[in-house]
């Protein structure tokens, strides 16, 4: 199913409920599973605040996320996913490899898991488990590898008109004037 954006909420079709994450192993109940590929990162206004200062951070690009418990699948352009997971992508987005390509993107894979808050018991907080390493990929790049196995192409074949040399002009002072 495509969502116009990933958010825990959009694919659990609520936020999780303390009850339940208190019922998990300690791990934490697992809430969400995503994985994708960042091309930058979009601002907009928060929802919360109203005086416009303040925004929500979220991600462009493609992903896919898993309903843990029915194994439904849900593709999107955007996310807007928990600050561990936002924070850690953009650092990565951040901190480019020196001299990688302006068109690379950042792939990654994450549990996200809901534990009870070490400082209030009534209230939980994300944490994640990386099922594929947060890294840098290049699309141009990868086109590039396979360059080498492609054959290489014969040089261009000449007229008979750019075979023959063109004849030399007069060498004048005057420059004729072309209408």
């Amino acid at each position: 199913m495509f969502l116009r954006k990933i958010t825990v909420k959009s694919v659990r079709g609520s936020n999780p409920d303390i009850v339940a994450i208190k019922a998990a192993p300690t791990a934490g109940l697992l809430v969400l599973r995503v994985a994708g590929r960042v091309d930058r990162i979009i601002k907009r206004p928060s929802p919360y605040e109203t005086d416009g200062e303040k925004f929500s951070r979220g991600l462009a690009g493609n992903f896919r996320a898993v309903h843990p418990d029915t194994g439904e699948v849900f593709d999107s352009t955007r996310a807007f996913l928990p600050a561990v997971v936002q924070e850690s992508i953009e650092h990565a987005l951040a901190n480019r490899p020196e001299g990688s390509p302006a068109d690379s993107a950042i792939e990654f894979g994450v549990d996200v898991f809901a534990t009870v808050s070490s400082r209030d018991a009534n209230k939980y907080e994300f944490r994640i488990k990386p099922f594929k390493a947060i890294e840098t990929h290049s699309a141009v790049a990868e086109v590039l590898e396979l360059a080498p196995a492609l054959p290489a192409l014969p040089a261009p074949a000449q007229h008979a008109s750019e075979a023959q040399p063109q004849p030399a002009r007069a060498a004048s002072g005057k420059r004729s004037k072309r209408s």
